[in-house]
């Protein structure tokens, strides 16, 4: 009846509660256990909710993998551990996570990307997303083109534009975070953070004028200038179909 009673009162349930349903000793006890390793993160007494969730992982119950955000938080930083180090040790476990976890993939880089950007590395941020983004799942992901077109324009605003090649790089810069942005609202047009972003990217684009770059007023604004950059590039594509679909046209 005791232990009846424990279990009505239970402050926190499992996700996988049904499975608890015909409450043996040991399910009970598991139970118990992810209640302390909750109230304990409540509690922010992260060393013993470390000794909560070591328990529990060795459990075939308990589903670790599917909590790794959980896991992320109980990182223990080490004694004598940079923050770099620490750092480093984190996104290896989340890339290890995202090889073994293939419907969480997408949720996993974003917790990296945003790991890195708090950590004010941008350009390495960047980099893993465009390694990812061409690729399903990833491309039709608005948030993490989001994320693209805000790290670009975080490199943008860093570029200095005292010399001509730091400016042609900021522009550069500035394009990619407008192609991302509107990416991201072909994806999720309803999406108002976005929309503001890629109005603001427009706008320096628009008051950016490099050196030898025609005006409004003499020749090729920039946007015709973007519409001819796709031209050929679709021109180029085309050559190249044309190509090798009569490479394999048999003689």
């Amino acid at each position: 009846m005791t232990m009846k009673r424990l279990s009505d009162a239970s402050i926190f349930t499992l996700s996988e509660s049904s499975q608890f349903n015909a409450l043996t000793s040991r399910k009970y006890h598991i139970q118990r256990l992810n209640d302390i390793l909750l109230l304990a993160i409540e509690r922010s007494d992260l060393p013993r909710a470390r000794r909560a969730w070591a328990i529990l992982a060795r459990c075939k119950e308990f589903d670790w993998k599917t909590k790794w955000r959980t896991s992320m938080l109980l990182q223990d930083p080490g004694s004598g551990q940079s923050p770099q180090t620490a750092r480093n040790r984190n996104l290896e476990l989340l890339k290890k996570l995202r090889r073994h976890l293939p419907n969480e993939q997408e949720s996993i880089l974003q917790e990296i990307v945003l790991r890195l950007a708090d950590a004010g590395e941008f350009r390495e941020a960047l980099d893993e997303l465009d390694l990812y983004l061409p690729s399903f799942p990833y491309q039709d992901n608005a948030v993490l083109h989001s994320y693209a077109g805000l790290m670009s324009l975080s490199l943008a605003t860093e570029v200095s534009f005292e010399e001509s090649n730091s400016q042609n790089t900021s522009v550069n810069l500035l394009r990619d975070a407008r192609r991302h942005f509107n990416r991201s609202l072909t994806i999720d047009p309803d999406n108002l953070v976005t929309k503001t972003f890629f109005e603001e990217v427009s706008t320096r684009l628009a008051n950016v004028h490099m050196p030898g770059t025609q005006t409004h007023d003499d020749g090729l604004s920039e946007e015709d200038m973007d519409v001819d950059i796709s031209a050929k590039d679709d021109e180029i594509r085309l050559r190249s179909k044309r190509a090798r679909r009569a490479s394999k046209t048999p003689q």
